[in-house]
């Protein structure tokens, strides 16, 4: 009886990623119909979900986010000057991305913002860059395993994508999941959310006890 409970609490875990999934199936299916008859757009019902508006808001605020990368416990500077920390903040990115051999030159940062007001303490804010291509994106996400071997000052820094609400939603999923399924696991197995922004996925780490 225990073990038929814990089939059935995985489904219903697996089946609210699907819908997040499905939904996000909807507003591709939406968009494309949108491009093809601007005149007369219809919404996807393949999934039973879906409205023109929230499809297009969705898939908008999505395309601004897409270059942006976000930056997290990248020291601030001391300056008064708008100009000199903004020329420090990319200055730190350009040496992180150097780093992680995907270099983002100082010219490929089309806009640098610190998320949130000055806080009175020395905690950093979020550090949001928008990138010139999605080239240069995949390729910082695709290296970041390689902060693991930098400078001191560097190893607190953490990089994550831009997400819209919908995705965050996504995201805690996948990560409530892996956390039940670590719960349900011997203490011997983690369960990760990993992957870059586009191909986020629950994986299975073993310890090395046991991948001998």
């Amino acid at each position: 009886m225990k073990k038929l409970e814990e089939k059935v609490d995985k489904k219903a875990d697996q089946s609210e990623v699907d819908a997040i999934q499905n939904k996000v199936t909807t507003l591709e299916a939406t968009v494309n119909n949108i491009q093809q008859n601007p005149q007369n757009p219809q919404p996807s019902t393949s999934s039973g979900q879906g409205n023109t508006s929230d499809v297009v808001k969705e898939i908008k605020d999505q395309e601004d986010r897409k270059r942006n990368i976000i930056f997290f416990n990248i020291p601030e500077s001391k300056s008064r000057e708008p100009n000199d920390r903004t020329k420090h903040d990319k200055e730190e990115v350009k040496e992180l991305t150097r780093i992680c051999q995907a270099t983002i030159k100082k010219d490929d940062m089309v806009r640098a913002i610190r998320l949130g007001k000055k806080p009175d303490a020395d905690k950093p804010r979020p550090l949001l860059i928008e990138v010139s291509s999605d080239e240069k994106k995949r390729a910082l996400f695709k290296n970041l395993s390689k902060l693991q071997g930098a400078p001191d000052e560097y190893r607190s820094i953490s990089v994550q994508n831009d997400l819209t609400p919908k995705q965050r939603e996504q995201e805690k999923l996948l990560r409530d999941q892996a956390k039940k399924q670590e719960g349900e696991a011997s203490g011997e197995v983690k369960f990760k959310v990993r992957g870059p922004p586009w191909d986020r996925r629950i994986a299975r780490i073993e310890s090395k006890k046991q991948r001998k």
